[in-house]
């Protein structure tokens, strides 16, 4: 399954490389999309097998895909400074590195048992983990946001050049929290990310509105924490917790969808209203949408949390009880 996926990661890249267009940007956008579905919830649940260890099979899926997202955007901002022209360049350096691990994965990849069953399997879904399901959705919606704003604020004030490094420092924010995240635990970490995320957007949304690089910057790299740290890194692992080998593949899989649409959706939906009431009106909008889900959210988190500290607190002091003679 994996070395379907870096195929299709590698045709992808090939088509947009060899005949840039629309197009092709369109088909490669889609084998892209079926690459990653296809290596988020395999590679979660092949490190889970590795490493016997699912808390720590999350934390390096959390952090190789948060530095993977950013890194090309860095990478290709880069090399077009250096070396502006040849332009796939960095492509080029993908298709290689890609060809590399394919092989690499061939000859001396792991062989781990069968699980057994159809090997195409829909993504499945855990009614307890519907809370870690809409995190992952609000997170990334702030992430799509940042995606969608930053570059043209950037480029409005001249600052082309700075794109790729200004969105791989929200995925690096992102990162440096994620060990704070794993200490927390889910809940904590979910909780933490929800209390992060109105405050971030909000930034990020003031800056926007205002024309403030500093602000809208500092509001990226705040919402990133949440996006791909906290909220990211606390809803993988709970949704894993709760796997086992026959389903842990297809529990990620429905939790990455839940993160993609709320990647795009809520952009797209921007898009909409930005036509037909303005691009500011548009942008509070959203921020009063997503400050509300975040809210409640966080009011049932915190509920939990409390909960958590408070039964072993109870079972104390019930062992404490002595029946009287």
């Amino acid at each position: 399954m994996l070395l379907g996926a870096l195929a299709l990661a590698w045709v992808a890249t090939e088509i947009v490389s060899a005949r840039p267009a629309i197009a092709t940007l369109l088909v490669a956008r889609v084998l892209q999309g079926v690459s990653v579905g296809l290596a988020v919830g395999t590679s979660t649940a092949y490190l889970s097998e590795l490493t016997g260890n699912r808390a720590r099979a999350s934390l390096w899926v959390a952090i190789t895909s948060s530095v993977g997202f950013g890194g090309g955007a860095l990478l290709t901002s880069t090399l077009l400074k250096l070396v502006p022209s040849w332009p796939t360049l960095s492509y080029s350096i993908y298709l290689a590195f890609a060809a590399a691990v394919w092989l690499l994965l061939a000859l001396c990849g792991a062989r781990l048992p069968a699980v057994g069953g159809r090997l195409m399997r829909l993504p499945s879904y855990e009614v307890s983990s519907l809370l870690p399901h809409l995190s992952i959705a609000l997170g990334w919606t702030v992430s799509g946001l940042v995606i969608g704003l930053v570059p043209s604020q950037l480029r409005e004030h001249g600052l082309e050049r700075m794109v790729g490094p200004a969105l791989f420092a929200v995925n690096v924010a992102g990162v440096l929290v994620q060990p704070l995240a794993r200490r927390l635990g889910s809940d904590r970490s979910l909780l933490t990310g929800a209390a992060i995320i109105p405050l971030g957007l909000g930034a990020l949304i003031y800056g926007s509105i205002e024309g403030s690089v500093p602000l809208l910057l500092a509001g990226s790299a705040f919402a990133g924490s949440a996006s791909y740290g906290f909220s990211y890194l606390g809803g993988l692992a709970a949704v894993t917790r709760q796997a086992t080998r026959d389903n842990e593949a297809r529990l990620v899989a429905g939790y990455m969808i839940f993160a993609y649409l709320g990647f795009g959706v809520p952009t797209l939906l921007l898009g909409y209203l930005s036509e037909r009431i303005g691009l500011r009106v548009s942008l509070l909008t959203i921020v009063a949408l997503a400050t509300l889900a975040a809210g409640a959210i966080g009011v049932i988190l915190l509920k939990r949390v409390r909960l958590s500290y408070a039964s072993p607190l109870l079972q104390e002091s019930k062992a404490r009880v002595r029946p009287s003679s």
